[in-house]
């Protein structure tokens, strides 16, 4: 495995796992007991999708080094089967 191909696996882990993470989150909203909890869950998954979004434009930037077409953020977050998936 050649170093790009390291660093597009793991951004797109890295991408994947945020993202994961970020709309698990999103299910909680409206079902804390408090509103400030309700806040901070929607808070900190807005953070999480925002890193992900960055991860996965530069797992996008790194295919394109690596295969000479590289996809965007949107098309690695949402247009891959969910088998293609890589978050912890």
């Amino acid at each position: 495995m050649t170093h790009d191909e390291a660093l597009f696996e793991y951004t797109l882990r890295l991408g994947d796992t945020d993202v994961v993470l970020a709309q698990r989150l999103s299910e909680w909203v409206g079902h804390g007991p408090i509103i400030e909890e309700d806040i901070a869950l929607t808070n900190v998954g807005l953070d999480l999708l925002g890193q992900g979004r960055l991860w996965l434009s530069y797992a996008g930037e790194v295919e394109e080094r690596l295969r000479g077409k590289g996809r965007s953020e949107d098309e690695l977050a949402f247009l891959r089967d969910g088998s293609d998936y890589r978050n912890l």
